[in-house]
């Protein structure tokens, strides 16, 4: 039962960081609009 509880926690950490990464590409996204001075672009990917 134990190695199934660590299999599961390790699942949701993987979870979390392919969040953690799939959120940083879209504030690079919007980071790079806003330096270009694209605020409409910024809208339209928001």
């Amino acid at each position: 039962m134990f190695k199934e509880y660590l299999e599961l926690i390790k699942q949701y950490f993987r979870e979390i960081r392919k969040i953690h990464h799939d959120m940083n590409d879209h504030m690079n996204v919007v980071n790079a609009y806003l330096s270009m001075g694209q605020y409409a672009k910024v809208k339209e990917y928001v």
